[in-house]
């Protein structure tokens, strides 16, 4: 081996042999001195797991569809619009089109083919294009952008369908011509693409559900957006005693009572959503009668509606009062009694509702009831701070006695809090 191949390789060293190459312009320029130059430093890849600041943004958001109950891509509890949320991470799929798009099928992940398609063209990996589509064949070319030379075609007969089952089907015997396109398509996306979508490598209707034209999956009827024609829901069975209770004035609502048109389905599974979160924080004991009692009285002399009680309950990863465990019960009566108390002081000291919802602003939300207990308190605190003596008495918030001394009468201006 030669002493100069021994020499440590630096930039410096780099340096001068380019000079020397470049000072003799008769020789041909040595294309191999490029390899000596330090290779760029590759950006750092997106980290596998998501980091804590996204698992609280997916949490925040499927909290939120949860509470919409708008049933989007038939999930029900939060913990399914979270799964979702992950698988679509992992694929780089936004958020609303994981949720809406990604079935769980027999316990594995389904995208349909048109989105596979359109996920390759959008990041410019290749391309899957059609080129025959009847109602007995379908054909499609397809490449890759790191391969364009290599075309390849895949194609998908009627007699294929039928021999893996497939014409049974409501969507095969409705729309054959796209459902050939969509299998075509599917395997050549599998065969070329194995890497891009690895854990999501199937169709819906690969694994046997049914799907629309458009490939993805028709949800049972009980989840369907539009009645069908026809369809009178059940009439709720209630006894006499019961007919004549609603007959008379109602006492203000519970905090967990359900809208009116909420399904059963749904309630089942915020009842199962809520066991599944007291496992996790492993409290023995639910919320007594007496502290649902206290949170009942609270909610109706706060005027809380149910937005604003969901959202409480939301912050606590909960969906109802009487499935959540007795210390978050009595967190949850905390902000109930310090939001009550900073409403007592907020009147006291004149704040205008223009000041109480600048206030709220600041701290980053619309709604009293998407505040922190941590944020609540400071508010009261700050808010207690600027209250005299004699008002803090007024309002039962100091011993007797307190708030007579000469100027401690009149409230002060008010600030923002």
């Amino acid at each position: 081996m030669s002493s100069t191949a021994e020499m440590p390789l630096t930039p410096d060293l780099v340096a001068d042999l380019k000079a020397a190459r470049d000072a003799n312009d008769s020789s041909p320029p040595d294309t191999s001195l490029a390899e000596l130059d330090p290779a760029p430093e590759m950006p750092r890849a997106t980290t596998l797991n998501p980091t804590d600041l996204e698992i609280a943004k997916f949490r925040t958001i499927a909290n939120a569809l949860a509470r919409a109950r708008l049933g989007l891509g038939k999930c029900h509890t939060a913990e399914a619009y979270f799964v979702k949320m992950l698988l679509g991470r992992e694929h780089g799929l936004p958020i609303m089109l994981s949720v809406n798009e990604i079935d769980i099928i027999d316990g594995k992940a389904t995208l349909p083919a048109r989105l596979k398609v359109a996920i390759i063209r959008q990041r410019g990996l290749g391309d899957v294009r059609v080129i025959e589509s009847t109602d007995e064949r379908a054909a499609v070319h397809a490449w890759r952008a790191d391969d364009p030379d290599r075309k390849f075609t895949f194609t998908c007969t009627i007699d294929d369908a039928r021999a893996r089952g497939y014409l049974t089907k409501h969507n095969w015997k409705n729309f054959p011509r796209n459902m050939l396109v969509h299998a075509a398509s599917s395997q050549a996306v599998l065969i070329l693409y194995p890497e891009l979508f690895a854990g999501i490598a199937y169709t819906p209707d690969e694994l046997g559900a049914e799907t629309d034209a458009d490939g993805s999956v028709v949800y049972d009827a009980e989840f369907a957006d539009v009645t069908p024609a026809g369809f009178k829901p059940a009439e709720p069975t209630q006894d006499k005693q019961n007919n004549a209770q609603a007959a008379t004035p109602a006492e203000p609502p519970s905090p967990d009572a359900a809208p009116a048109a909420a399904p059963d389905a749904q309630t089942a599974a915020d009842r199962a959503h809520d066991g599944a979160q007291a496992e996790r924080d492993g409290n023995g004991q639910l919320a007594t009668p007496q502290q649902i009692g206290a949170a009942r009285a609270l909610v109706a002399e706060l005027g809380l509606n149910k937005m604003d009680w969901d959202g409480l309950l939301t912050q606590h990863n909960y969906l109802t009062l009487t499935r959540c465990p007795a210390r978050v019960a009595d967190d949850i009566l905390d902000w109930l009694r310090t939001l009550k108390t900073a409403r007592a002081l907020r009147d006291e000291l004149g704040m205008t509702a223009e000041q109480w919802g600048a206030a709220l602003q600041r701290r980053g939300v619309l709604r009293e009831a998407h505040l922190p207990l941590a944020e609540l308190r400071g508010m009261a605190d700050r808010l207690t701070a600027k209250a005299t003596p004699f008002q803090l008495q007024k309002l039962g918030l100091a011993p007797a006695g307190e708030g007579t001394a000469a100027g401690n009468v009149s409230p002060p201006a008010s600030a923002p809090a």
